[in-house]
């Protein structure tokens, strides 16, 4: 195990969680100040998205030209770029400038996306992968959860969201200083040929359109949430920012618990389970009380980083040519998740746009089976062969 690699990877999925985590709860506000529709006001989501799609389709080559340091602290050094410029948007009330932000916050989530991941499964071992997997976006869940109270207490302080990026855009750079002084990251050479190893289309097919339909569902409650709450249920904006907050709280506790648990089950049950339980809750939620949508955090929480470990579990040197694969298919999906649900809002309403996450659920649940039973016929012709 290598502590340099996970302190980075660490770092940089704390400091990437404040400034991405931000955006939703502030959102309604960043709609009232730039006198935005939801369709338009939609790009700081959707062009984060497709600008993070361009670096996931090139991938293999800057990742093998770079490595994952270099282009973690790349990354770092967007991100806290991306802060500074949502603060200075809407200082100047300039809505290009709220677009690049959202451009380079998109570029920065896209590198770290990939790079952090890579850190974690390089720097662990087989015995720790899935808990390490798991402590990694506990700290997103965690970090989730402090963004909507830190922004309501800038708010309670005479403060607004732009104080609030401009503020935690500290973090990328804080983690990105310390990152020079980790002199085991020189030490640890990359392999790059994992990179150049192909792994069958359709087995990318089916597990990139897999969780790219999970992360856009979980994307679209955490980014959204308080916005639906607001317009389709009557919320205030204070009982909206603490459902998301109680949203990223089980997101979080979830995802720590399972740092420490150590569930004897396989990982493609447990990815079962998860969404089972999730496309429950949702729709719990939608036919009877919205506090149900909450929920779906915890049963979220421990899904992307399961699924990390079930790729290294199956294609353990090919993991890292799958990761970067499976990180095109979400940036893809993203990208038209942002955009549908940013039409369908102003043509059908909030609620029923909302039921777009159902779908995602849905879709994902469907593709996991088919996996999951492909990779059972392989294995039981193994063991016959044997």
């Amino acid at each position: 195990m290598n502590k340099a690699y996970l302190f980075l990877a660490y770092g940089a999925i704390f400091a990437l969680s404040l400034l991405d985590n931000g955006r939703g709860p502030a959102y309604p506000s960043i709609l009232k100040d730039f006198h935005l529709e939801t369709s338009k006001g939609a790009l700081i989501f959707s062009l984060a998205s497709f600008s993070g799609l361009i670096l996931n389709f090139t991938s293999r080559y800057w990742l093998g030209f770079l490595g994952p340091i270099k282009a973690t602290r790349y990354s770092l050094a967007l991100l806290g770029m991306s802060g500074i410029l949502y603060w200075y948007s809407g200082q100047s009330h300039q809505f290009p400038l709220l677009i690049l932000a959202s451009v380079l916050l998109g570029v920065g989530l896209a590198i770290c996306t990939i790079t952090m991941n890579i850190l974690v499964a390089s720097g662990s071992n087989e015995k720790n992968r899935r808990k390490l997997f798991a402590g990694l976006h506990s700290v997103y869940g965690a970090t989730s959860f402090a963004a909507p109270f830190i922004l309501t207490f800038f708010i309670s302080n005479s403060l607004t969201w732009k104080e609030y990026f401009l503020v935690v855009s500290l973090a990328a750079f804080v983690v990105l200083f310390i990152s020079f002084f980790l002199n085991g990251l020189k030490k640890i050479k990359i392999n790059k040929s994992p990179l150049k190893k192909s792994v069958p289309l359709s087995e990318r097919f089916f597990f990139g359109v897999m969780l790219a339909s999970y992360v856009s569902a979980e994307i679209l409650i955490s980014s959204r949430l308080p916005y639906v709450l607001e317009k389709a249920y009557q919320f205030t904006p204070n009982q909206a920012a603490f459902s998301i907050s109680c949203f990223f709280a089980f997101l979080g506790l979830g995802r720590l618990s399972f740092s420490f648990i150590n569930l004897r089950y396989s990982s493609g049950s447990i990815l079962v389970f998860s969404l089972i339980t999730s496309l429950t809750s949702f729709l719990l939620g939608f036919l009877i009380s919205p506090y149900f949508y909450v929920l779906i955090g915890l049963f979220q929480s421990y899904f992307f980083p399961v699924a990390m470990n079930y790729i290294s579990e199956i294609y353990q040197d090919r993991s890292e040519y799958m990761t970067t694969a499976v990180m095109t298919f979400i940036g893809v999906g993203l990208s038209f998740t942002h955009y549908i649900f940013g039409i369908s809002n102003e043509i059908l309403g909030t609620k029923i746009s909302f039921v777009l996450v159902f779908f995602l659920f849905t879709l994902s649940l469907s593709l996991l089976l088919k996996i999951n039973r492909q990779l059972a016929r392989v294995s039981s012709k193994s063991s016959e062969s044997l």
